[in-house]
């Protein structure tokens, strides 16, 4: 993962203010955060705050055809549903060093980030497990049933196998309708 993270860096130091090379640079330094141990918060916060102004600096910067590009938002709800999981202090210290979280940020915020990626790429599993996840906390069931099934009918492609994060979302999805199931009765 280093390698990606400084191919992406080194692509940022050809051109800052080009989207994409800010957006692979939010994916790199993401991947790092999340390899961080549970117990390294201050490497968390580290890596959010260099993810969270790459990846605004990528949809200003791909404001003309942000819309094109699903991943943008999917990430950008991720980012929301992972700070909002947070406990308040952990909060107060991420909002601190992160100085781009909106005030007031919530679970619907992440939500209609899901949704935009999903009417972007509705064929991506692994956008249609955090959707239905966030619906779920939301306490809407219902939608998220009809999600986590769409979801489940997507074909399981050669690519998709390969593709280890769409592969485990369909596991997890089939879990999710479990749990729609037993909310239901």
């Amino acid at each position: 993962m280093n390698e990606a993270v400084e191919h992406a860096q080194r692509a940022l130091e050809l051109d800052q203010l080009n989207g994409d090379a800010n957006k692979w640079f939010a994916i790199t330094s993401g991947a790092l955060g999340e390899g961080a141990g549970s117990f390294d918060f201050v490497g968390k916060v580290r890596s959010g705050r260099l993810f969270k102004k790459h990846l605004d600096l990528a949809l200003a910067l791909k404001a003309d055809r942000a819309e094109e590009d699903a991943t943008l938002f999917h990430l950008r709800g991720r980012f929301y549903v992972e700070f909002l999981g947070r406990n308040g202090l952990e909060q107060m210290v991420a909002r601190r060093a992160i100085a781009d979280i909106p005030e007031g940020v919530s679970l619907e915020h992440a939500l209609e980030d899901f949704l935009t990626a999903h009417r972007l790429r509705s064929a991506w599993k692994e956008n249609i497990l955090h959707l239905s996840k966030a619906l779920l906390k939301l306490g809407r069931h219902a939608e998220a049933a009809t999600f986590i099934s769409q979801g489940l009918e997507l074909p399981l492609t050669a690519a998709a196998i390969i593709n280890s994060e769409e592969s485990l979302a369909h596991s997890k999805l089939n879990e999710l309708l479990g749990k729609c199931k037993t909310k239901k009765k």
